[in-house]
């Protein structure tokens, strides 16, 4: 039982490196193709299974565990080694999230067990290996070397260098670019992503009273990405598939919803098209690439309940300020209400709001929720002395300070008491860590309110 099931894992895993490799050259390209229908590369998972269950069968089940064994270890010490390739010679777009520290010390630690783990296996098990290792070097000097569309890091640097100098061996740092924000800062640049043409028009509609009202000029940036499965090559989008003719129709719409907005409402769009492996990846590169003012993201199902959607990710890593919208009905924006605690974290939300209300008619109620075992007077002019630095010079500003000891609940009961159209949150991003653990008050609001939900995340960590 466990070696079929370690067999069928091993089937699927692999199939996706033999797929990738003939995409890239260094296999054959039969192996490239993909089912019409399935979407999945169903020659490279035949010829992976037959190989599999031929090797099942025909050998013997303790010398192949630890022949893979052996080219397991052996490919963790050339992990170790491809990270002293990359931080040498980084290729472009080369930014890792997590970077491994004590540079080369401890990636060369790392080498030096692996192959000592290695060396005490069984002779079979290293022969074997070494044959398959042999087998590969022969294949790519006949095949891959000249074949092949990619070319590796290791490729472009010196080793005589490195060997007369040990300097060579430094961490060279990717080149960065800035956007074009800072020709013009006077504009305003909001990005909105799209996904569903039906529920986009709120996020549209405020994005659009926001570039309105904040700053001398501005602009709305719509994204809509088409995600590819990642098995699949981008030269997959040239091919007339159901699946992918259902995404582009999608798309054409959202175009145009975005389209007859702009010109509705007298907002400059300007709409970007992506097609990419990874929604939350080609996000944060457009952000960070173009320098954008404000990302407002769609309150989605899994944004209250998984730590790593793509929401809560952008909202982490964003070095803008990033707004979640939650509408429910948003149509205008005549009242709105912003709990307010004294932080400069949670401040970004109002500053963003009073910005925008101070150039319209809009009624503004500022909600602080106190605790009634706390000394209240004293509590009020602490909350009032904080108020005044958001406050001061704005007109149209109702200011309620509520004891109780149910913060969540009484602004739940404010907020349906009066009939507001939108509730702005300000949020530090320690506010995604503890809502893993628990759903902070913003995200119990946002669930049970009849009202939209802004939560506005300040930038940074």
């Amino acid at each position: 039982m466990a070696t079929a099931s370690s067999a069928n894992a091993s089937i699927l895993a692999s199939s996706r490196i033999n797929f990738a490799m003939g995409r890239d050259r260094v296999l054959p390209g039969w192996l490239n193709e993909v089912h019409s229908k399935f979407l999945t590369p169903y020659r490279s998972i035949l010829l992976t299974g037959v190989f599999t269950i031929f090797l099942i069968i025909a050998g013997n089940i303790e010398t192949l565990a630890s022949s893979a064994s052996v080219l397991q270890i052996f490919n963790f010490a050339l992990i170790n080694f491809a990270v002293i390739i990359m931080r040498m010679a980084p290729p472009e777009g080369y930014e890792p999230e997590f970077r491994s520290p004590a540079f080369p010390y401890l990636q060369i630690i790392g080498i030096i067990i692996c192959l000592g783990i290695v060396f005490q296996a069984e002779k079979i098990a290293l022969f074997v290996a070494a044959g398959l290792i042999g087998f590969s070097i022969v294949w790519y000097l006949i095949w891959s070397k000249r074949k092949a569309t990619v070319k590796g890091a290791i490729s472009s640097i010196n080793w005589k260098e490195i060997i007369s100098s040990p300097a060579g061996l430094e961490e060279m740092k990717p080149v960065e670019t800035e956007g074009y924000h800072d020709i013009n800062k006077k504009i305003y640049h909001i990005l909105v992503p799209l996904a569903n043409p039906k529920h986009e028009i709120p996020k549209l509609m405020l994005a659009g009273q926001l570039v309105k009202n904040i700053g001398s000029e501005g602009e709305v940036t719509t994204l809509n990405i088409i995600e590819i499965p990642e098995q699949l090559p981008y030269h997959f989008l040239q091919t007339e598939n159901p699946i992918l003719k259902e995404r582009k129709k999608l798309q054409e719409q959202m175009l145009s919803v975005a389209a007859e907005f702009g010109e509705k409402e007298g907002v400059l769009v300007n709409p970007k098209i992506l097609y990419s492996h990874d929604k939350f990846t080609s996000i944060q590169m457009v952000t960070r690439d173009y320098n954008f003012d404000f990302l407002l993201l769609g309150w989605s199902d899994s944004f209250s309940g998984n730590y790593n959607s793509t929401v809560r990710r952008l909202a982490r890593n964003s070095l803008s300020p990033v707004g979640v919208l939650k509408d429910n009905g948003l149509k205008e924006i005549k009242k709105v209400l912003i709990p307010f605690r004294a932080s400069d974290e949670v401040g970004q939300g109002m500053k963003l709001m009073l910005e925008f209300v101070s150039r319209t008619n809009i009624e503004t109620t500022i909600f602080t929720v106190i605790s009634p075992e706390s000394d209240i007077i004293k509590e009020k002019k602490r909350v009032q002395k904080a108020l005044r630095e958001y406050i001061e010079g704005y007109k149209q500003i109702n200011i309620k300070i509520i004891d109780c000891k149910n913060p969540g609940q009484k602004i739940i009961e404010e907020a349906e008491s009066d009939d507001y159209d939108l509730i702005v949150f300000g949020a530090s991003k320690r506010l995604l860590v503890k809502a893993r653990l628990i759903n902070s008050i913003p995200h119990q609001v946002g669930e049970k309110v009849t009202s939209s939900v802004l939560i506005v995340y300040s930038p940074g960590k």
